[in-house]
């Protein structure tokens, strides 16, 4: 088949990576890719040349989710570009763009869906919740044009049935996504000179996009209870790094950005948390070999691909007890699932800095349960299953 993959921006999260798999998966399967975009920068251009016949990109600033969406005007172009010559279409993250294309090229559309974008901008302010009503609204007609809608976690299954439950299960397969295949590429030993940031002693790893969906605050404010509840020589000893893709054009994140650097200084632990962003995959792979374990702090996580990847490297992760990270890890056995506050964070940080035994299974069995259930071939099987509806 043909298929025309559409992808608001590639950014360096773990929806960008899923997509990359995804599109690979259909590639190994004889498929044709086609890519639209809005932005696509070296780093993944130098990964989706193999792997796609064409590519289109129209460059935007704005956020994925925006009701007047660019991906709209992206499907113009790539109607005027390519004409109708596609037997599927792949969208991802962006709902208001499906009636456009279904309109244009008149092809299934497989839409990868993550999590309601008309929750995702929900807050304190009236406005905003009114204009998550009227995205609420948009977003479901949206939807209706979709014809398979394969969910990333039990979890955004729920929230998908609370939001808009006209929605027919049967069009909403569970497919989890695999750990990276960017991250896998080796397990071979990083060592101090091949990275621009090393660390000496225990430290803890934040490893997610500089976001306030992603709730880093949680590790700093964790990470200054930690210090009453272990030795001072323990203490002394260990440090928190908050390592992230961070861009700088989307002003929520250069403001979050601020508030995480402010929130440091006011716990007086500058000396205790750096934050390192934009880091390559060698750079990434040295902190996943050498932290202690990893802090997966968002609340409500669609599924945590970054969950995935601490595993794979043999290190616990302290997860919230909501979300995705509940379907990959199981508390106490392969990671620790807490309650998301600083102070019982703090008491999961505490217990794999002191209980060795612990700690030791806690590794073997964080990498026997990726290698199980959630490597590239079980997603491939998965996607087989999918694909038989456009066959």
């Amino acid at each position: 088949m043909k298929i025309l993959a559409t992808h608001p921006d590639f950014a360096y999260g773990g929806g960008d990576f899923h997509f990359y798999d995804l599109i690979c998966a259909m590639k190994d399967e004889g498929h044709e890719i086609y890519l639209a975009t809005m932005c696509c920068d070296k780093y993944w251009m130098g990964f989706m040349r193999p792997v796609i016949q064409d590519c289109l990109i129209v460059e935007s600033c704005c956020i994925p989710g925006d009701w007047f969406h660019p991906m709209i005007y992206t499907a113009f172009k790539a109607f005027m570009k390519w004409g109708r010559q596609f037997d599927m279409l792949l969208l991802d993250n962006c709902a208001t763009s499906a009636p456009i294309f279904k309109l244009l090229f008149n092809a299934p559309i497989f839409f990868l869906f993550f999590f309601p974008r008309s929750l995702i901008v929900k807050s304190d302010n009236f406005f905003q919740n009114l204009y998550s009503l009227e995205l609420s609204w948009i977003e479901g007609w949206c939807f209706s044009f979709c014809d398979m809608l394969p969910i990333i976690s039990r979890f955004s299954t729920r929230t998908l049935q609370q939001r808009h439950n006209d929605i027919s299960l049967r069009r909403c397969p569970l497919f989890h996504p695999c750990l990276p295949s960017i991250t896998i590429q080796s397990l071979d030993k990083v060592s101090d000179d091949e990275v621009s940031y090393s660390i000496s002693g225990a430290f803890f790893l934040s490893l997610n996009r500089i976001s306030p969906e992603k709730n880093h605050e949680l590790a700093i404010e964790a990470f200054d209870c930690l210090k009453l509840l272990v030795p001072e020589s323990v203490w002394n000893s260990v440090q928190l790094i908050i390592v992230g893709n961070y861009v700088e054009r989307f002003v929520q994140c250069r403001e979050y950005m601020g508030k995480l650097k402010c929130l440091i200084q006011k716990l007086e632990l500058n000396e205790k948390v750096k934050i390192i962003s934009n880091v390559d995959e060698v750079q990434k792979k040295y902190f996943l070999q050498n932290c202690t374990a990893l802090l997966y702090t968002p609340p409500e996580e669609h599924f945590g691909l970054g969950v995935l990847e601490g595993m794979y490297f043999s290190k616990p992760v302290i997860a919230s007890t909501k979300g995705g990270p509940v379907e990959i890890i199981t508390d106490g056995k392969d990671g620790l699932l807490m309650k998301a506050d600083a102070q019982t964070f703090a008491k999961g940080m505490a217990k794999v800095l002191l209980d060795d035994t612990q700690l030791d299974e806690l590794k073997v069995n964080a990498f026997k349960t990726v290698q199980k259930k959630f490597m590239l071939d079980s997603f491939k099987w998965k996607l087989k299953q999918v694909m038989q509806f456009f066959m």
